[in-house]
């Protein structure tokens, strides 16, 4: 048997999301600020959006609090707990 034979074919998987939810939420004081643009947010909001989710986007300061009241406004996020926020 070849290599070949042995592996399946690599083929790129194509998820479906279609209904499902997505949140990018962005912690960064200067994108908050409007000093810089949220590149790496836009690019996984994209992506997300590709596998057919909806997403929110949110960009907050690099402040454990302020991330924990995003993450605790956000009903998908109703189970997260603050304390697991490092």
């Amino acid at each position: 048997m070849t290599d070949a034979e042995r592996e399946p074919e690599a083929r790129p998987q194509k998820a479906t999301h279609a209904g499902r939810s997505a949140l990018v939420l962005t912690a960064s004081d200067r994108s908050a600020a409007g000093e810089r643009e949220d590149s790496s947010g836009a690019d996984v909001t994209r992506r997300l959006e590709q596998l057919g989710f909806t997403v929110e986007r949110m960009v907050v300061p690099d402040e454990k609090g302020r991330i924990s009241r995003a993450l605790a406004a956000d009903s998908a996020c109703a189970l997260f707990s603050p304390r697991m926020l490092t």
